[in-house]
């Protein structure tokens, strides 16, 4: 089984304000350098998060509905695209 680690963004790179919404932040590098220990792979949630029509934080940590659909979307291709059944 293979292990994925989810690169979740922060409120102001999902909406792209003020801050490069894919230069990485300090946990966020984190999380890709731990995925290359294992390895793992590394979902990246901060473009698919910026792209979306609707907010995807409720409150600045949770998910609203939209932001749900859209990480569930995001891993569904991904693990697709690694060949893992996903439905």
């Amino acid at each position: 089984m293979r292990l994925y680690l989810n690169l979740w963004p922060v409120p102001e790179q999902a909406a792209g304000s003020g801050v490069d919404e894919y230069a990485p932040l300090t946990y966020q590098s984190l999380i890709a350098e731990a995925a290359k220990w294992e390895p793992a792979g590394v979902i990246d949630l901060r473009r698919p998060f910026s792209e979306s029509p609707e907010p995807v934080f409720c409150d600045g940590v949770h998910n609203t509905p939209a932001g749900a659909r859209v990480v569930a979307e995001t891993v569904r291709r991904r693990l697709r695209e690694d060949g893992l059944p996903a439905r």
